[in-house]
């Protein structure tokens, strides 16, 4: 339980903000920033 993470768990980490920025900017293209909502982008990934 070290203060460290391993190479894999922080390119995972990575891997899913990456794609719920991907997702959000589609959503925030399509129907804009204030009609967006976190359950949206949820269900999106």
């Amino acid at each position: 339980m070290g203060g460290t993470m391993d190479g894999t768990k922080q390119r995972r980490r990575g891997d899913t903000r990456q794609r719920i920025q991907d997702v959000a900017l589609e959503l925030f293209a399509e129907q804009g920033y204030e009609k967006t909502s976190l359950r949206e982008i949820a269900e999106r990934l």
